[in-house]
């Protein structure tokens, strides 16, 4: 009998599902035959015969899923399949979508039989021998289930505090397609932004000190292997906030992380995620080291350009601190640097919206056209929900499978947001541009090593930056406008949208030109 793990790619990329592949690392380490099936979103229900030809459905003992409110109603349609399929083989989800709304999980995906609250790798591989040894789930730490109807919730297991003793992800998702590895050092966050449900997981018995690492050894020694055995070099680390713990010896681990692979001779790229009011206050020989061991991008969480909204956000950092960092990363170290950005929030005023726009135009964000449309998704579980189930925001819309079901404590707030992402949604070709900018960036990463005095280098960066203003310029133009007529309909911005889908264009074959110029340098 074998476990079978069920990734489903919403987002049609090639990528892994890393929390799946350390699960099935756990199984098959411990000879509990696993494997995982990748389905695409939106795959035909009337095909999902052809997706078990190479699996029998007779040898299987366990399915997992880990659902996120996007593809709650695909997992939905599969556990239906596999139960009608076969009745005794046990169905289980986990995950933080999950971890925080079990009994809607419950009532939303009737064929399921458990749930792993917190951290799955001891608690699946527990529930996996229980199954085996037909055993029930009573004191089963980590574990809701369903017996008799009635939902049954165990107590929460403790934190893994020894990340070494976890075997490396099982890469099996890796294949000739995949150009990043990604990689998790660490779990938990010194930070406790409100709205987030992800390091939450991680703390479930919210123990004081929920942040714990894997040694550097231990995680430099993952790279190597698979730069050698995978032939990748590029790297997203996916830790909440990759200098943690910041108050302890956070910057110590971030220099000896830099110098085991500089020593090493990795020749490796990575990106990694920090808070702001970090940024300055790492030193710049640990900087250049990072940048010397291949540091190539860091996503920085700003999340918005006002104070209110910060304080909301329960955010560390002030408005001020993060236009610092941004610019000292982006101006001063020459690091790409993304600025998470939420736009809209229920609790807040058209003079915040302004302060945003305001903000994003100081630091140069405005070329994106997600810093416009991102609303904050509301996690159950989490403070803001909390705070906004207290306060009659949530609507009947609300659930695990729709976290934007609330209202807008000023209405005029959000039927601007709605026009927004109706609006913008018609700009989705600016996703590409976006993606494109940022692989530039990467290449003149590249480039600038071995051509550093290349004048022609500066002259093409030039033109990318003439080219993020003429964007910006577009989207500022259009959002401004929004703001100032929201109740007009979509059909009134159509000399907007022409005029940003014409940039677009233009953008497109100015970026192509420059990124085969830089491709003739590079090579």
């Amino acid at each position: 009998m074998k476990a079978l793990l069920i990734a489903i790619n919403y987002y049609h990329e090639d990528s892994e599902f890393l929390g799946l592949e350390l699960l099935n690392a756990v199984l098959l380490q411990n000879s509990i035959a696993s494997e995982i099936l990748q389905v695409e979103y939106d795959y035909p229900i009337e095909n999902y015969d052809k997706l078990f030809n190479n699996i029998s459905l007779d040898d299987l003992l366990f399915v997992g899923f880990s659902p996120v409110y996007t593809i709650f109603r695909e997992v939905k349609e599969l556990s239906e399949y596999i139960k009608n399929k076969k009745p005794n083989i046990h169905i289980c989800a986990g995950g933080s979508a999950v971890s925080n709304s079990i009994k809607e999980t419950f009532e939303y995906l009737k064929y399921l039989d458990s749930i792993v609250i917190g951290e799955g790798e001891i608690t699946i591989l527990e529930l996996l021998n229980r199954l085996i040894n037909n055993q029930n789930l009573n004191n089963l730490e980590g574990i809701a289930y369903k017996q008799n109807g009635m939902v049954v919730i165990n107590d929460n297991r403790g934190i893994i505090n020894d990340m070494d003793r976890l075997p490396w992800a099982n890469r099996t998702m890796i294949d000739n397609n995949t150009k990043i590895a990604r990689m998790q050092t660490a779990r938990g966050c010194e930070g406790d932004c409100s709205f987030c449900a992800e390091s939450r997981i991680f703390n479930i018995k919210q123990t004081k000190n929920p942040w714990r690492g894997r040694s550097v050894i231990n995680i430099v020694d993952e790279m190597e292997y698979i730069v050698n055995e995978k032939g990748i070099r590029e790297f997203d680390f996916i830790d909440n906030s990759f200098e943690d713990p910041f108050s302890i010896n956070g910057p110590n681990r971030l220099y000896e992380f830099a110098q085991e692979i500089i020593k090493r001779k990795l020749n490796v790229y990575y990106k990694v995620m920090m808070r702001t009011e970090n940024i300055n206050k790492i030193s710049t020989s640990i900087w250049k080291a990072l940048k010397k061991s291949g540091l190539v991008r860091v996503l920085l969480g700003i999340e918005s350009g006002s104070q209110d909204t910060l304080n909301i956000f329960s955010k560390r950092a002030t408005v001020n601190q993060n236009e610092i960092a941004y610019k000292f990363l982006l101006n001063e170290l020459k690091i790409n640097v993304i600025g998470s950005f939420i736009m809209f929030q229920p609790y807040m005023s058209i003079d915040e919206i302004l302060s945003n726009i305001g903000f994003i135009f100081k630091i140069g964000i405005q070329h994106s056209y997600r810093t416009f449309i991102n609303q904050i998704a509301v996690f159950s579980g989490t403070p803001i929900f909390e705070k906004m189930k207290h306060d009659g925001l949530l609507t009947k819309d609300y659930s695990i499978t729709n976290p934007y079901g609330y209202f807008f404590k000023d209405k005029k707030v959000g039927t601007i947001c709605n026009k927004t992402i109706e609006v913008f949604s018609l700009l989705n070709h600016n996703d590409e541009l976006e993606k494109t900018l940022n692989l530039l960036n990467f290449i003149f990463d590249e480039v600038i090593k071995k051509e550093k005095n290349n004048v022609g280098l500066y002259k093409l960066r030039n033109e990318i930056d003439i080219v993020k203003g003429k964007l910006g310029n577009e989207m500022l133009n259009i959002f401004e406008i929004i703001i100032n007529n929201s109740q007009e309909d979509i059909v009134n911005f159509q000399p907007q949208i022409k005029n940003i889908q014409k940039t677009n264009s233009d953008a497109t074959i100015t970026l192509s030109k420059i990124y085969r110029e830089l491709l003739k340098i590079l090579v």
